[in-house]
């Protein structure tokens, strides 16, 4: 008996992001799903992949409208408006299918804005960890993507949230600081964080407490 689309779903189906050739000679993206998975659904399922397709040729052209092709002209503003998109359309489709190639996918369709597999992965996660009224195109993306980057340290130190808003103040008060001293900066911070964390933990042992504050002083405290 073939299984119906809806009670199947709870499995996730696999499937890749492909590229053919049109009528007119241009690639199109196409889906490819395993036959062995095909057949094992009604009628249905096909109808849910003409609909993703529609929804992933959606996202292009979104995107397409947002990041203008002068490089000159592209803003933070931008970039994060195409995270979002990512992260959303990520999210809407992930309960249905399982997208073998996704970053693959979307680095080959934004090929135009050089856009490499880890470059999809940090604007994803721009849109994830970031809402509108956080962006300010004062900020640059850089220095937005140095946080990115360091963020499971950050969580892990339970100091994200906080170095996102001192961030924003930052821009806002015009206190920015260059891309390279950031990154400084926000490594001697998790540094500082696990200092810290080690210096309340009551199992280190007390000469280990000591070379600590004698090292980082009243740093350890600072903000």
């Amino acid at each position: 008996m073939v299984n119906s689309y809806p009670d199947k779903m709870k499995e996730k189906i696999p499937i890749e992001i492909t590229w053919m050739k049109n009528e007119d000679g241009i690639l199109e993206p196409e889906i490819v799903i395993d036959a062995e998975d095909y057949v094992s659904f009604s009628t249905s399922i096909a109808e849910a992949i003409v609909k993703f397709k529609k929804q992933y040729m959606k996202l292009f052209e979104k995107a397409q409208e947002i990041l203008p092709e002068n490089k000159t002209k592209r803003k933070s503003s931008h970039f994060w408006q195409i995270g979002r998109l990512l992260y959303k359309f990520n999210k809407s489709v992930k309960n249905e299918f399982e997208i073998i190639n996704f970053k693959e996918a979307i680095s080959h369709d934004f090929q135009l804005y050089n856009t490499g597999q880890r470059r999809i992965d940090q604007l994803i996660q721009f849109g994830e960890f970031f809402s509108k009224k956080e962006i300010f195109d004062e900020i640059s993306l850089g220095l937005y993507l140095e946080l990115i980057w360091k963020s499971t340290q950050l969580k892990k130190a339970r100091i994200f949230q906080k170095e996102k808003k001192k961030l924003i103040r930052n821009a806002k008060e015009k206190k920015l600081m260059q891309t390279r001293e950031y990154r400084v900066y926000l490594q001697k911070r998790i540094k500082s964080s696990g200092q810290s964390d080690m210096w309340h933990d009551p199992k280190t042992p007390f000469k280990t407490k000591n070379r600590i504050l004698n090292k980082m002083g009243k740093e350890i405290w600072k903000d």
